[in-house]
């Protein structure tokens, strides 16, 4: 199987990777961007991808979300979580105290600033594209005053010290999603999908959500985003612990509340 991952090795998404059945005949090509992993998946060049979804703190990832309601045939057909654990990555002759600059992607930076900060005050923050690659900017820069956050694989493999560990926040975990271009399962027991009204009206979603609410349709994501005129100034994502079948079955009272909406996934 050949597979895409938005990132690179020993990323966080690179480890999920192995919660959706990755092994040794799995061929793997990186992407830096998600768009790019989206892109290798509708052009058929990989049978997958792997790209990061929603995190416990920091909420959902906005640039799949976009890729998800953009592209037609691309959508998820998996779901995974896991626990993500923040390090600080320097120098093996590096201690905390020579730390000045503190490099790695914004999520990363955002789940470990508080208690960084308590540990070593004054670092100056700087946001990089991934956790990886500012890890590997570490190793090459050979400067002791500059350390990156990532995780303890990333250590283990440019042969990084692990200044400090744990620094997410008391709950830190991060839903990786599985995209191709298979059928949805009809049966999976949660479903994604985006919708959107003719315009934005007071009233519209609460009507919606009393509705959901009235189906015994349990909600486990809510995301709204700016959107064209076309689609009323909003869309909303959301995904419910129910199958694909059943929200199908709701069909004309559905359209009745909204005006479209697209199905993104089931898992």
């Amino acid at each position: 199987m050949k597979l895409a991952i938005f990132g690179y090795p020993f990323s966080h998404t690179d480890q999920a990777s192995f919660d959706f059945g990755r092994n040794a005949k799995t061929e793997v090509f990186y992407f830096p961007t998600i768009f790019q992993a989206f892109e290798a998946v509708e052009k058929g060049e990989t049978e997958g991808g792997i790209v990061p979804y929603e995190n416990s703190t920091r909420g959902a990832v906005f640039e799949t979300l976009d890729e998800l309601f953009d592209r037609e045939g691309v959508h998820i057909t998996g779901l995974k979580e896991r626990e993500i654990h923040q390090c600080l990555l320097g120098l093996k002759e590096a201690e905390i105290s020579d730390i000045k600059s503190v490099i790695s992607h914004p999520q990363a930076l955002a789940q470990s600033r508080r208690k960084l900060s308590k540990e070593a005050s004054g670092v100056v923050f700087e946001p990089r594209s991934s956790t990886a690659l500012a890890a590997r900017e570490v190793f090459e820069t050979k400067d002791p005053s500059l350390a990156a956050i990532g995780s303890q694989e990333l250590a283990n493999h440019l042969g990084l010290k692990v200044l400090l560990s744990h620094l997410e926040e008391a709950e830190n975990r991060t839903k990786f999603v599985f995209i191709s271009k298979k059928a949805f399962d009809p049966k999976a027991p949660h479903t994604g999908m985006v919708f959107w009204f003719s315009a934005d009206k007071a009233g519209n979603l609460a009507k919606l959500l009393t509705f959901l609410a009235d189906k015994s349709l349990n909600l486990t994501k809510l995301d709204s985003r700016r959107a064209p005129a076309k689609y009323g100034g909003y869309i909303f994502f959301i995904d419910v612990a129910a199958p694909l079948e059943y929200v199908q079955s709701l069909g004309y009272d559905l359209e009745t509340l909204v005006e479209g909406y697209k199905i993104l996934g089931t898992y």
